[in-house]
Order: C-alpha cells, then structure tokens, then sequence
C-alpha cells in the first residue's frame, strides 16, 4: 500500500477513534449541568403543542421502522412510524429529558446529549455501557412548535378561511391514498363553491369515472370529522394567510390506511 492511500485510511482511523473518545470519556457532570440547563429552558418555553421527527440508532443501525412523525398536545401523544403503523412508546419532550436523567443516575452507563439552545429540547442524546461498547442514538428533527390544540388550530383556520369568501378558485393538490397516478398533481377549477374541472400536470383533462375533487369546504368538514371521531393520528398544517388546509394527514381508528392530502397552492379566479 503506498503512502498516497494509507494517509487517508489513517485520518479516518484518527477520526473514529477521537469521536469514539469524546462520545465515551465526555464529563457525566457536565451532561448533568447541561440536562438541568435544558430543563429550564425547556419549562420556561411553555410549549404544550408541537410536533417531530424521531430516529433511532443502534451500533449505527437506523431500523426501517423510523423515522416516527410524532405530534404532542399538552401530554397526549401520537405517533406513527414511517411504515405507517400506530406507535404507543413516542414520548413527550419531559418524557425524553426525564429519560436522559435516568441513564444519567446508571452508574453502569455513559451519556452524552445536545439541546436546542433556546426551548431546551434533546437534538441528540446518545447511551453506550461503561465499557464504551453497544452505542444507542435517539435523535430529535424537524421540531415544530403548533399554535394550539386540533379543535382551536381548525376553528381558526376555517374563520380565516371563510372571510376570504372565495367562491372561484383553483388549486393543486395531490390525493397518496385513493389515486396512485403518475398524472399528479391536479390542478382543480371550483366555480360558484362547487367541483367544475380538473387538470393532470400534463394539462390533460382528468375525466375518471366517478372522480370529484373536494372543495376547500370539504377538507375543512373532512377534518372535523376526524377531530370529532378522535382518530387516533391526525396532522393538519394550513396557510398562515389563507387558512386552508396544505397537509392532510391522519389514520382512523381500526384501520391501517394513511390519509394523507396535500394542497400545493389556492388562489383566486
């Protein structure tokens, strides 16, 4: 092996033997100052409703299974992994930290953790025995701080929606669970509040037998019936001027079928 080609493999041998020293040797009382820290922060926030991703690592083994999109209100939680199955372990943000202390008070483990620097959330913590061998890795992405509860956030977004008094408009959408269709997404033309046409992104007229887009009315009533029934996962994002309904997202009790609807864009005609 010639010189050219052993330095590199020994930068990376140096490099993986330094993390592997930082993740192992790191100060437990500082991880212990740094969870305390957090915890302030965290409870000064006052965060009751947000959302993330959560991934999971053994040994650097991310399952298939993650990540799982989990949605908190107040101390209800749900959650659904990416193969689309209900999940019953997700926890809140306080669950988490408190978590993280336990491994902390095991003398037998190792921690090492990073915070959001303003709300006090783990980004990543990580847990190894104290022989610094079988390494697990939780980590925290996309945290989304929601503005209130599925009922509040719905009954503002559809007043929102309503004193646009829209009554012809177009928007694009796309439907993952009842058409599986390479011609998505559709454009759809509503005239005087009901369905009138709609478009492939080829511009071909969409003519299925029995097809119908949904007003914006309608995906307002569709989530609420969600709301009402409780499903067990629901997601709504809107637009923040407009109102109307951009990400559709629930499972409904007994059933495995993911609902997921998302609207691109709505303007009016």
């Amino acid at each position: 092996m010639n010189v050219a080609t052993l330095v590199p493999l020994l930068l990376l041998f140096l490099i993986s033997v330094v993390s592997a020293q930082t993740a192992c040797t790191v100060d437990q009382a500082t991880e212990q100052t740094k969870l305390n820290n957090a915890r302030s922060a965290w409870q000064r926030s006052a965060i009751n409703y947000y959302d993330y991703m959560w991934y999971e690592e053994y040994s650097g083994v991310n399952s298939a299974v993650y990540p799982y999109r989990v949605v908190v209100e107040i101390s209800a939680v749900q959650a659904v992994n990416k193969q689309g199955q209900i999940v019953t372990t997700a926890m809140t943000v306080p669950q988490i930290l408190d978590q993280i202390q336990s491994y902390l008070s095991d003398s037998t483990l190792r921690v090492y953790a990073t915070y959001d620097a303003n709300y006090g959330y783990p980004t990543m913590y990580q847990y190894m025995n104290s022989a610094c061998g079988n390494a697990s890795t939780r980590r925290i992405n996309n945290f989304d701080i929601n503005s209130g509860n599925r009922l509040s956030a719905y009954n503002t977004n559809k007043a929102l929606w309503q004193r646009k008094r829209w009554y012809n408009y177009d928007y694009s959408y796309k439907d993952y669970v009842n058409y599986q269709d390479a011609a998505w997404p559709l454009v759809v033309q509503i005239r005087n509040t009901q369905y009138a046409s709609a478009q492939d992104h080829n511009n071909n007229q969409v003519l299925w037998s029995g097809y119908a887009a949904m007003t914006i009315d309608q995906y307002f009533d569709m989530i609420k019936r969600q709301i009402d029934a409780n499903v067990p996962y629901l997601e709504v994002n809107y637009a923040p001027t407009d109102g109307y309904p951009t990400e559709i997202f629930f499972i409904q009790s007994g059933s495995s079928t993911i609902w997921y609807y998302e609207i691109y864009t709505c303007y009016a005609v």
